[in-house]
């Protein structure tokens, strides 16, 4: 006859779930980059576009060899989200990976795209200015927490969004 010790069990189970616990939090605080967030943006007249100053994704290549084509900068959800600078909106819409987002035509050299939002709260065709609020932080699409994804074309080629 086998015996088991379900109290030993249960203390395994909870010491382990804790360990789990931290090391999950110990990696996403590693993940976020504390920036000084002055001028940051690939322009010097745009504005950031969160009220959040976490960054928990970076643009370029990854410890696992993919590359990150956008940033992503992590927040709560239906935290305001803002055009970075003046221009058009060209799209709005939702896509499997990115989630709901805006597509913002700057200028002739500049587009932005904002992912993972909660919600849009313009349309396309709509002039915005500098600082309007375009939506709201969310989790839709691939997003793993509550970020808006930065994406930024210059003259059709994705470049990093902040000034290196």
């Amino acid at each position: 006859m086998c015996s088991i010790d379900f109290e030993k069990y249960e203390k395994d189970k909870e010491e382990l779930e804790n360990e789990l616990l931290a090391k999950m939090e110990e990696r996403n605080q590693k993940k976020e980059i504390e920036i000084d967030f002055d001028l940051v943006l690939v322009r010097e007249d745009w504005i950031w576009p969160t009220k959040s100053e976490r960054i928990s994704n970076t643009y370029g290549e990854k410890e696992n060899g993919r590359f990150s084509v956008h940033i992503n900068i992590a927040g709560e959800v239906g935290d305001e989200v803002y055009a970075v600078a003046d221009g058009m909106v060209k799209e709005v819409g939702f896509h499997a990976e990115n989630g709901y987002y805006v597509e913002l035509k700057i200028d002739d050299e500049f587009t932005v795209v904002y992912g993972h939002l909660n919600e849009f709260l313009v349309k396309e065709g709509e002039v915005v200015e500098k600082g309007k609020e375009i939506g709201t932080v969310g989790t839709s699409g691939m997003a793993t927490g509550a970020n808006l994804s930065l994406r930024v074309y210059q003259e059709g080629e994705i470049v990093n969004p902040l000034r290196e």
